[in-house]
């Protein structure tokens, strides 16, 4: 399980997925498993899903395109001003160790939040 404390993972998955693919965020946001609500057991914890295009990207990501989507993170405004790309990096690369291991045994990813 990887982890990024403080981010809206609706807006950074879509926008993650934008950047990996070339999709764009309308054609994104339209796939049926676009960051879609399946489990709120307590409201404190929700499970969303995350697409079979971003488990892909993410598993076929190299460095640069890594490199890029934690750049991308940090500019987030809820990971605050100034955040450095260097300190979303390894959240990016678990996601991505995560992402192969996915693909590979042919399962999906799903994305669990507390709030």
């Amino acid at each position: 399980m990887a982890g990024l404390k403080g981010l809206d993972p609706t807006f950074g998955m879509n926008s993650a997925e934008t950047l990996l693919t070339g999709v764009d965020q309308d054609t994104v946001t339209a796939n049926p498993r676009a960051d879609r609500l399946i489990a709120e057991p307590d409201g404190s914890v929700v499970v969303t899903t995350v697409t079979d295009e971003l488990r892909d990207a993410l598993a076929g990501a190299d460095e640069e395109h890594r490199r890029q989507v934690a750049e991308l993170s940090a500019q987030m405004e809820e990971l605050g001003e100034g955040c450095d790309p260097a300190d979303v990096l390894p959240a990016v690369e678990e996601l991505a160790a995560l992402a192969r291991e996915a693909r590979a045994a042919g399962e999906r990813l799903y994305c669990r939040m507390c709030l």
